[in-house]
């Protein structure tokens, strides 16, 4: 009895001491994945803290330079990348924007093995960044945000023996969208006067992220502008003192057809009651005279913008207008014919 008593406190204590040993060993076990987890979030926080860090000094350096080489290098629009002009263009719109107050934050492209972020500049999107990892972070790929971008269309539509020139680039005839007969308000006074229209085309200038420098070169044009640009200039600075009271009707009607529409109406205007304001000041701030139009050897018409200020001692303001002009030729001379405020 004895020797059996011993041999099963003996047997209890063996059990005790295997189980002891497998507690031990689970709680060892457990503290191992606690540090190993604990390291592996140490290693993932200083991963995303480098990530940071190389986010930091990408955005120093978001310039007119940089901006224009990661557009060569990753860019996939068509538009960004269409021409030299184009990139030079857009380049130049988003250095502009990098100006603001540069951010980033986490894509919702984001993931653990490729960090994505949004570049914001006062909070629009400027750009995205993908960064890679070799021994360090890297730029992987960048994409700037063309949604911003509020393109235009131009069209302009010119007589078939013009040269468009758009931004220092002679458009081809890929960018005509149509030949037609146009016929503004003097043209179609020009054809009551026996003329005849010109042929037009009409280009479409896409995706112009501001308007464009556009010049217009036509030897018929060019040769109009020649002999009576000068003479023009001089009746509409006439014209314009004229309206506000600083000339008198004799200082235009040398320029008018006598008799005309043209004529009629300004003669009226000098013998109406009713005057507008009379500002002490008045200056033509700019003028330019366009696309002018031949419909005959005695009959062409162009199109003429001014921006003017006026000011008294209670009011200042600076209009602009564009008139369409149409004018006849006698005994040598170019005379206005009839006009039409566009």
């Amino acid at each position: 009895m004895g020797r059996e008593q011993k041999k099963s406190r003996a047997g209890d204590f063996i059990i005790f001491l295997v189980i002891y040993a497998l507690v031990l060993a689970g709680i060892f076990a457990i503290i191992g994945i606690h540090k190993a987890g604990k390291k592996s979030t140490d290693n993932d926080a200083k991963t995303v803290a480098k990530s940071s860090a190389f986010m930091d000094e990408l955005i120093e350096g978001f310039d007119y330079d940089f901006i224009e080489s990661a557009l060569q290098t990753y860019e996939q629009n068509p538009v960004v990348t269409a021409s030299e002009k184009s990139l030079e263009e857009h380049a130049a719109y988003f250095a502009d924007m990098a100006q603001g107050k540069l951010t980033y934050s986490e894509s919702e492209l984001n993931s653990d093995t490729m960090p994505v972020y949004d570049i914001m500049a006062d909070g629009k999107r400027l750009a995205v960044a993908a960064l890679d990892y070799d021994g360090g972070w890297k730029l992987g790929k960048i994409t700037f945000d063309t949604n911003t971008i509020d393109y235009k269309t131009v069209k302009l539509s010119v007589t078939s023996t013009a040269t468009v020139t758009v931004n220092g680039e002679i458009l081809d005839a890929s960018a005509v969208q149509d030949t037609s007969d146009d016929a503004n308000k003097a043209a179609i006074k020009a054809l009551e006067m026996g003329g005849s229209l010109p042929a037009y085309v009409t280009y479409t200038i896409e995706n112009c992220i501001e308007e464009p420098e556009i010049t217009v070169s036509d030897p018929v044009a060019d040769a109009l502008s020649e002999a009576v640009s000068e003479r023009i200039y001089t009746m509409m600075n006439n014209y314009i003192m004229f309206m506000y009271n600083k000339m008198t009707f004799s200082d235009v009607s040398p320029y008018l057809s006598y008799g005309s529409e043209a004529y009629n109406h300004l003669a009226d205007v000098a013998t109406a009651v009713v005057w507008g304001w009379y500002p002490d000041t008045v200056e033509i701030r700019s003028q330019n005279i366009t696309e002018y139009e031949q419909y005959s050897e005695n009959l062409f018409s162009c199109k003429y913008t001014a921006t003017v200020y006026k000011a008294d001692d209670e009011m200042q303001e600076t209009e602009e207008f564009t008139y369409r002009m149409l004018f006849v030729q006698s005994e040598g001379n170019w005379y206005l014919t009839y006009f039409v405020l566009e």
